[in-house]
């Protein structure tokens, strides 16, 4: 078999230049603009600003200044920002409903209210909580024979589509601490009874939410917050004190784990293992970093070194180590933990991290690469940092703000196509102000595999393609292109292209420019799979090059023309 390399495809696109963007200073003048809520679906980024006339309201970004604009006239205060389906699901008031379920595709027209549960300008949403696949949940009052009653409600963004799932506030009443996950078809979350603490899970239908587990009279507290390993992992206090419970979402498979206080800090690595900050007296604070492999005999301590603050996860950065916010020394500052004492290491003394409870998005691995972007603040105020995982590697990206200014409001830094969106102050804004940035993927070095838009049908399913072998960084040797659910021994070519496309070709779209692309024709295995090697050479002028795959198999039950199947594009995007 030819060994393929990026090489043969370095004519196809150019790296792009390093840039920083002001989108729109919406706020001229020495006030900024962004108001704190800011969420992502990948191409659009939505945010809540005021410019200082029309008060708080929703703005979206793509990424360019003229992607950037105001939403929605007449609507304030929008908060509580969740995407599920590719939309942004908020709260807002209009001015004549009140406090309401809202819902948006990026587009002006595309911005609507999605029902007004309570009659006249009464509030109805109190927060939205999580999402789930294309759902969205939250907590809303309603009128229920002729009385207010709150509930959990599920949402699709139509009318029709929402409704209340149970009645009541599931036992808490701050709802910035609620806590809920996913795992295969459904979402699981803690309720609370006159008889202890229960874990129930729903599929966002009345029928399919439904009781899991029922827990003592001294169950107070149950806290879902991860799923790993094919398993729920949930604090359970009991007796005053915190133990370890995982379930399988049965009945029999919620089991006791260990006794000790684990909180939401659990940060899972690429390569098998699971870190997390631990005390095992099950009392006071999580003091110890320890690591497991899903089962109890491949649990153990890591080291005392630094612990992750109460909820402030960290983030994979390749293999089995993770970057984490590390408190020691009474400050907190950027870590690494390859899973051992020696490997554990503290990346920068200066820049101090100001992770809190509600917001955790002060690290965010950039692609799918050994490149995390965070927060930070020292002698040139809070910037933008990124690092390698080596304490040489961890810098500042740039000082916007030149002296002792924060340049960077600490939660704002959220995926727009080709861009980060982060809010920024650049020395004409205010101590504390920002506006909308971009930061171009590319500046990072930035390796990403991706997919994008849609395959079509043949005889074996929608045939899928996928990046294996990590990421497509500089001298990844196994990095390689995946293609199933193909036909069996059928030709597939595989087309390479340095820019997408979407010509639609009747009930299939082509996402690769066809007359640009290079081609190559492989044949699938008795099980409709495929695997090309794509070596990456150790060639720094591959930084930044975009290639978009497409593989057309050869298939007489295709939906196109009854002769192909389509895959799903892939998007490649060369870094460090």
């Amino acid at each position: 078999m030819k060994l393929l390399t990026l090489c043969s495809f370095f004519a196809l696109a150019a790296a792009v230049p390093a840039q920083f963007t002001l989108l729109k200073d919406i706020r001229p003048g020495r006030n900024g603009s962004f108001t704190g809520e800011i969420a992502s679906n990948g191409d659009v980024v939505f945010f809540s600003a005021n410019d200082g006339t029309t008060g708080n309201t929703l703005w979206r970004t793509n990424g360019s200044p003229a992607g950037t604009f105001y939403l929605k006239t007449g609507l304030k205060d929008p908060k509580w920002f969740h995407v599920a389906g590719g939309k942004l699901f908020f709260s807002a008031d209009d001015g004549s409903t009140g406090d309401e379920l809202w819902v948006s595709d990026g587009t002006s027209a595309g911005t609507t209210l999605v029902d007004n549960l309570m009659t006249g300008a009464l509030d109805s949403t109190k927060a939205i909580v999580a999402t789930h696949e294309d759902l969205v949940f939250f907590f809303a009052d309603s009128i229920v024979n002729n009385r207010n009653q709150l509930g959990f409600w599920r949402s699709d963004g139509t009318k029709a589509g929402t409704f209340q799932l149970v009645a009541g506030n599931l036992g808490l009443t701050r709802y910035d601490l609620w806590h809920s996950v996913s795992l295969g078809g459904y979402l699981y979350f803690y309720q609370y009874t006159t008889g202890g603490g229960e874990l129930w899970r729903t599929d966002g239908s009345v029928a399919g939410t439904t009781k899991v587990y029922s827990f003592n009279d001294r169950a107070k507290a149950i806290t879902p917050f991860l799923a790993w390993d094919d398993k729920i992992w949930c604090d359970v206090v009991q007796n005053a004190k915190h133990e370890l419970w995982t379930s399988d979402g049965t009945t029999a498979g919620t089991q006791h784990f260990m006794n000790g206080l684990v909180h939401d800090a659990m940060t899972p690595a690429d390569d098998g293992v699971c870190y997390f900050a631990f005390n095992p007296s099950g009392t006071g604070l999580a003091i110890e970093i320890w690591k497991t492999d899903g089962t109890v005999a491949g649990t153990s301590f890591v080291t005392k070194k630094a612990s992750m603050p109460v909820g402030s996860p960290g983030v994979a950065i390749g293999g089995k180590r993770i970057v984490f916010p590390g408190f020691a020394n009474n400050s907190t500052n950027p870590w690494v933990t390859d899973g051992t004492d020696a490997g554990t290491v503290q990346l920068s003394t200066t820049a101090a991290m100001a992770p809190t409870v509600t917001f955790t998005y002060n690290l965010a691995r950039i692609g799918q690469g050994s490149l995390v972007v965070f927060h930070g603040m020292d002698a040139v105020g809070q910037e933008v940092w990124i690092t390698d995982g080596t304490p040489q590697g961890t810098k500042i990206v740039v000082d916007f703000q030149p002296g002792f200014q924060s340049g960077m409001y600490p939660w704002a830094f959220e995926r727009a196509r080709e861009n980060y969106v982060a809010m920024l102050a650049d020395g004409k804004i205010a101590f504390g102000q920002s506006e909308p940035h971009a930061i171009a993927l590319t500046w990072f070095g930035a390796a990403f595999n991706e997919p994008y838009g849609y395959g079509c049908r043949g005889s074996n399913g929608i045939p899928v393609l996928r990046g294996t072998g990590g990421a497509p960084t500089l001298g990844n040797s196994s990095f390689a292109l995946d293609l199933s659910q193909a036909r069996a021994n059928a030709i597939a070519v595989l087309g390479a292209s340095a820019a997408p496309d979407n010509i639609a070709l009747g009930p299939c779209t082509l996402l690769i420019q066809l007359q640009t692309a290079i081609l190559e024709g492989r044949q699938t295995d008795a099980s409709g799979h495929l695997r090309v090697p794509v070596a990456v050479p150790n060639n720094a002028a591959l930084i930044g090059i975009n290639v978009y795959w497409q593989a057309i198999v050869i298939d007489p039950q295709g939906s196109l023309l009854s002769q192909f199947a389509l895959s799903n594009g892939l998007r490649t995007l060369v870094g460090v």
